[in-house]
């Protein structure tokens, strides 16, 4: 089976929360909710195939790899929530797997890394 593995990370930390909605599965779409930022800002979801614990003072930590990580560009509504639906495609070599995401949102002034799923 495809899964996500959740990183638990003190909201103090991650200023931005993120969620996933429904399950994961070969052939199904999952949708990953970010919320808590910025209105109508621009940002990023990160999917990657491995964590990390990086912290970037400020702004929060990387808790994905950006060795093995896609960027998916992202715009905020105007109450600070974006959300992305991922189709996980029906490959049989992606049982098993394991990715991580995490959410980055800044306009400027605000915003930073959400928690990491």
């Amino acid at each position: 089976m495809f899964s996500v593995e959740n990183e638990v990370v003190d909201a103090a930390v991650a200023p931005l929360t993120l969620a996933g909605v429904g399950t994961p599965a070969l052939g199904g779409t999952v949708s990953y909710v970010v919320a808590g930022a910025p209105g109508s800002a621009p940002g990023y979801f990160a999917l990657a195939l491995a964590p990390l614990q990086a912290p970037l003072g400020g702004v929060g930590s990387l808790l994905v790899n950006p060795g093995a990580m896609a960027l998916l560009p992202l715009t905020t509504d105007p109450a600070g929530k974006a959300t992305q639906k991922l189709v996980v495609p029906n490959v049989p070599a992606l049982r098993g797997l394991a990715f991580y995401l995490q959410a980055f949102v800044h306009d400027g002034k605000a915003g930073g890394f959400s928690n990491g799923v």
